[in-house]
């Protein structure tokens, strides 16, 4: 008697089709064009100048990063101004040649905003060995 029912509920879960994903549940939530997709807290040797993050553009248009900013514990606010824009799926390599430490090693957060305020990502990292990327 087990094996019928068994073989009933198998021919059951193979007849019935997998359902249609629905609509959006929200079509309203906004796709940021934006990500961290690389950090480097610690390079090998000197971190002044060499420390370093990538943002991409995930997007498929060219897009300006005009108002966003980020924040971390070393650089309380760095607002991207009218000039870097990173074409569809390209990437811009920020923070080499800076005269500060703006990373820190044992602890850190950066927070990636859009011009209008929203939080778009968070990476925290904790004591980064010399050389150590870290990928999002």
């Amino acid at each position: 008697m087990k094996y019928v029912l068994f073989f009933l509920l198998c021919c059951f879960l193979t007849a019935c089709p997998n359902p249609s994903p629905g609509p959006d549940p929200n079509p309203n939530i906004k796709t940021y064009a934006f990500r961290f997709t690389e950090v480097l807290p610690n390079p090998d040797g000197r971190d002044i100048g060499n420390e370093y993050a990538i943002i991409r553009n995930i997007s498929n248009d060219s897009a300006a990063l005009a108002g966003w900013y980020y924040t971390g514990k070393e650089i309380t606010h760095f607002t991207f101004d009218n000039t870097a824009k990173i074409p569809a799926g390209g990437e811009l390599k920020h923070g080499t040649g800076r005269t500060n430490e703006w990373l820190n090693n044992t602890l850190d957060t950066l927070r990636l905003y859009a011009p209008d305020n929203v939080l778009v990502q968070t990476i925290t990292w904790a004591n980064v060995g010399d050389g150590k990327v870290i990928i999002p």
